[in-house]
């Protein structure tokens, strides 16, 4: 955390508008914690060298401030899973060239456990018939997005 304010400081008397906290705070911090081996490093080289920006959906709809509140759910679809639901107040969504998407696998609706992570690309919603990314300016002037996933189609190797 002492990083993240260092980091962050001189930033804010500056007024930096870029999207260090949602790109690379909380998606690079994230993929840090749970990538796997090559998925990992490719990632984060990518974050470090900006070529890539991430963006972390996990907030939904009557979510208030339980982490554990996900009910955008995700079904085994052969070697393919399939997203559906809704994510809001996407930081940085409509730059994001990658999301990663909390979903529920098992449990309820406020259950801990069950809850998974997936990497989708941005072309993957962008190209899909039923699933939508809607952009907008939030009041601090930075960009977010709601997104929709129709039964997304995400790769198990991505």
């Amino acid at each position: 955390m002492v990083d993240v304010i260092t980091l962050c400081e001189p930033m804010g008397k500056a007024l930096v508008t870029e999207p260090v906290v949602a790109s690379l705070i909380l998606g690079g911090r994230l993929v840090e914690l749970l990538g796997v081996g090559e998925q990992r490093k490719e990632i984060l080289s990518s974050l470090v060298s900006d070529n890539e920006q991430l963006a972390l959906a996990h907030s939904e709809y009557r979510s208030g401030d339980n982490p554990a509140y996900v009910n955008c759910s995700v079904e085994r679809d052969g070697d393919d899973y399939l997203i559906s639901g809704d994510k809001i107040m996407v930081l940085n969504g409509p730059a994001a060239d990658k999301f990663l998407v909390t979903a529920r696998s098992s449990g309820g609706e406020r259950d801990r456990a069950g809850i998974e992570v997936f990497i989708v690309n941005a072309n993957a919603i962008k190209n899909s018939s039923g699933s939508t990314l809607r952009a907008y300016a939030t009041v601090d002037g930075m960009r977010a997005a709601d997104i929709h996933f129709d039964a997304l189609r995400v790769s198990a190797v991505d």
